[in-house]
């Protein structure tokens, strides 16, 4: 018989584990991407037009993935 060690496989670590985003903040056309909206509607519902707040860096204009999930999370049970 062979000795089982005392350690979790790596896999089972990423099961129990949330995933952490690749990157902090994601830009409008990948905003949309994982929301699935347009970008024309992504920028509707950026504030102050709408509740999704961004983050300016000069010109750009781009989402932390914590304010997406807020949003879903805030969108989810709201009569269209």
């Amino acid at each position: 018989m062979s000795a089982i060690p005392n350690s979790k496989s790596p896999a089972a670590d990423e099961a129990t584990e949330p995933q952490q985003p690749d990157r902090l903040l994601v830009g409008m056309k990948e905003a949309a991407r994982l929301l699935s909206l347009s970008e024309r509607t992504m920028s509707n519902l950026t504030a102050p037009h709408g509740p999704i707040v961004a983050t300016r860096i000069g010109r750009l204009v781009r989402f932390s993935m914590a304010s997406l999930e807020r949003f879903v999370r805030e969108s989810e049970g709201k009569q269209c």
